[in-house]
């Protein structure tokens, strides 16, 4: 008989412990039959449980009873009941309608050890928390992976119980000897991490390899799963800590011996500063590492040294130098020569100077020739040795290479000797189009080299005049304009400002409504300073934001478009690339351009119906022509005296020159006096109340003549051509009180911004 058995088997209970009916309605601990007035549960040898949700029932501490003590738990309810040991440990778990009989068969520890089985099953089955070992861990009733981290820092030697377990070594050097392959077969693992600071030499036992090697040195930062076939060990994962391959730090010293620790460790790059009270030598750790170190400290003249733990005789790093080295694992080496002093000497192969213009000095440079050495372009050169710029070589109509188009192929004349060298000038002609894109020169056989300002800055092909001729300088690496730019290039005269070719608009075939077609044009833009040459079509749509390229948003608010707005098509360039767009904005004068663009011009503009769509039209130049009337005014009275202003259907913030269809309908009078009607541009002012003094002086009007009779009908329907003011608005006015118009717009002659 044990000790923990010294009174024998358990005492006979009266009927109340051998049965318990259990409502579980929260996670219960039950208790032993002791004499005790608590309340608690008692651990029956019965207890049918009828819980009200999926609770958990532990059981009493193991030490006070004895082995042998059974209970079998009923579960009559409809939720899973979890029976834990004493401190949590899943015994069983109770499936509704199950019977499960635990019984105790050691009771060393609170927890103890528990025999269970179940009644009835149908097939058999295991308790999760039975089956866990190593590398596994019971969650309820399943089982789950599971790996228990043990931190070391002394040699160690693991064995089977170390299965799947994850040992950090945290020491400075030490070694972990693996177990023999052969005796833990081919399924055993275990993961190692050296965190500590030195290396960790995990070794095969006896002829076992590790990596094909007897043995792998882990440094600080290391980490690898080990894994053996049963024969040999092989690593999965194995790599360094991202801050081991490089990192700086700076570490302020005095004196003494100051040895690397903690978050200085394995920075690779060093700065030792600080006032040195005495000669200091700094030890590393006795691992393979590379150190970049510089002495940047101050203080008398004593030395800082580097060295290993165990070295006896330090490297000195001279002071104000910076110097590579390297642990061998047993000592620092240098890697370099940074004991040279500064300045070197002429004698020694130096200069004797610290900066390069006093290097030029000491070297025997003299005015001149310092004056050509430190040239910055070919042409200083010649001028400080007075060579002559030669003269200007001309090379007429270049053309643009089909492979490179923006590639500009210079033809040398036959018979002519061409040197490309520096100080060359050439005269060269700009073909009548030009690509867009930074452009390049290639004179004959030589080799294609950039063309810049006369400045030096980047130029791109639209600010360069077709047909216009150009002269540039070879500086030896590229040809420099030598008429300054400033982007209004020489050749482009100010006749042109405001010019604009092409760029014209129209409804998208598939989507009329919401989608604007814009051609290949070219123009200057709103300040005449730079071209916007579009080189291929481009389609925008009205109801997306705008996003660059073609069959992309147009739109430079993010509001959407609305009813009986106007619209305005504005061609853009981005200053810098040269890349070109198109922007829509309800601003004649101020659209809002995308990042990077610079530069904008008003090329048409369009208004939208009472739905919001696109109205259907048809440009052809300047002029607009509706695909369907506009009915500003039907059958209408006219009025007397002072003109009516009246709102078109035509773009806001312009003034244009309106067609429109017009009809006037009078009733006779009594004399035979002409009755007037008409349209006026209301920047000319109010028409004539009565248009009798005055009908010669008013052009866009009808003249109707009466016949006499008061029972006469007359009318008369015309085109009519009239300005707008900026607000869309004409007058119409009539002489006649009777006189009832109809009418509405054509289409116009838009100035696209000619005028402005």
């Amino acid at each position: 008989m044990s000790y923990t058995q010294v009174f024998g088997g358990t005492t006979l209970y009266p009927s109340d412990v051998s049965y318990l009916a259990l409502s579980l309605t929260a996670d219960t601990t039950l208790e032993w039959p002791l004499e005790s007035s608590t309340l608690a549960p008692v651990a029956a040898s019965i207890i049918d449980v009828t819980p009200t949700g999926a609770f958990a029932i532990t059981m009493p501490d193991a030490t006070l009873t004895a082995p042998g003590q059974t209970v079998l738990f009923n579960n009559l309810g409809p939720s899973v009941v979890t029976v834990l040991k004493s401190g949590g440990g899943v015994l069983c778990s109770l499936g509704a309608g199950e019977q499960w009989q635990v019984y105790l068969s050691s009771n060393t520890t609170a927890a103890g050890d528990w025999r269970v089985f179940r009644y009835g099953a149908a097939t058999a089955s295991a308790q999760a928390a039975s089956l866990a070992g190593y590398g596994l861990v019971a969650v309820g009733n399943t089982l789950a992976q599971a790996q228990q981290v043990t931190l070391f820092n002394s040699s160690y030697s693991p064995g089977a119980a170390d299965r799947s377990k994850a040992l950090v070594w945290t020491g400075s050097s030490g070694t972990l000897n693996l177990p023999v392959a052969s005796a833990v077969g081919n399924d055993y693992f275990l993961s190692v991490r050296n965190s500590g600071t030195g290396a960790l030499l995990v070794d095969g036992a006896g002829s076992d390899l590790v990596n094909g090697a007897a043995s792998l040195s882990m440094q600080p930062g290391d980490s690898a799963v080990f894994i053996t076939d049963g024969a040999n060990w092989y690593t999965v994962g194995l790599g360094q800590d991202p801050v081991f391959a490089f990192d700086y730090t700076s570490v302020s010293v005095s004196g003494s011996t100051y040895t690397l620790s903690g978050t200085e460790l394995n920075r690779v790059a060093y700065r030792f500063v600080g006032t040195l009270t005495s000669d200091i030598v700094v030890r590393v750790p006795n691992t393979v590492q590379q150190y970049w170190v510089w002495n940047d400290t101050t203080g008398g003249s004593f030395t800082l040294s580097v060295a290993t733990l165990t070295q006896s005789a330090p490297l000195v790093v001279p002071r104000g130098s910076r110097g590579i080295y390297y642990s061998d694992g047993s000592n620092m080496v240098k890697a370099d020569t940074a004991s040279i002093s500064l300045p070197i000497n002429l004698s020694d192969g130096g200069t004797g100077a610290s900066t390069a213009a006093g290097a030029r000095i000491n070297l025997g440079g003299s005015s001149v020739g310092i004056a050509v050495f430190t040239a910055a372009t070919s042409q200083a050169a010649q001028a400080a040795i007075g060579i002559p710029v030669p003269p200007p070589f001309s090379l007429g109509t270049g053309v643009w290479n089909g492979v490179t188009p923006t590639q500009l192929d210079l033809t040398i004349p036959v018979g002519v000797a061409y040197s490309q060298s520096a100080g060359q000038q050439i005269i060269f002609k700009v073909p009548t189009s030009s690509p867009s894109g930074a452009i390049t020169l290639k004179v004959g056989s030589n080799a294609a080299v950039s063309l810049v300002n006369v400045d030096g800055s980047a130029m791109n092909l639209q600010d360069l005049m077709p047909a216009a001729s150009y002269l540039a300088i070879f500086d030896g690496t590229r040809f420099q304009l030598q008429t300054p730019t400033n982007s209004v290039l020489s050749g482009y005269a100010q006749a042109t400002n405001g010019a604009i070719s092409g760029y014209i608009v129209s409804n998208d075939v598939t989507n009329p409504n919401t989608t604007l077609n814009i051609s290949v044009g070219n123009c200057r833009d709103s300040t005449n300073s730079r071209n916007i040459p579009r080189t291929a079509g481009i389609i925008k749509n009205l109801f997306a934001v705008w996003a660059a390229g073609t069959n992309q948003g147009g739109r430079d608010v993010a509001t959407a478009p609305a009813a009986n707005e106007t619209w305005h098509v504005h061609a853009i360039l981005n200053g810098t690339s040269g890349v070109t767009d198109v922007l829509l904005s309800k601003s004649a004068t101020a659209p809002t351009l995308p990042s990077g663009y610079t530069h904008f011009r008003r090329v048409m503009s369009v208004v939208l119906d009472s739905s919001a769509n696109i109205k259907g039209f048809v440009q052809s130049g300047s002029y607009v022509q509706l695909k369907v009337r506009n009915a500003e005014f039907a059958t209408t009275s006219n009025g007397v005296a002072a003109g009516t202003l009246r709102n078109m259907q035509v773009p806001l913030g312009l003034k244009l020159l309106l067609d429109v269809y017009y009809q006037s309908t009078t009733s006779g009078g009594s004399t035979t006096d002409p009755a007037f009607s008409g349209c006026f541009d209301p920047d000319v002012g109010v028409p004539n109340g009565t248009l009798a003094t005055n009908n010669n002086a008013r052009w866009a009007q009808l003249r109707i003549q009466w016949g006499g009779s008061n029972l006469d009908l007359r009318y008369q329907t015309t085109m009519l051509q009239v300005y707008t003011n900026t607000n869309a608005q004409i007058f119409t006015a009539s002489n006649d009180t009777g006189d009832v118009i109809a009418g509405g717009v054509v289409g116009w002659l838009d100035p696209r911004d000619n005028f402005f």
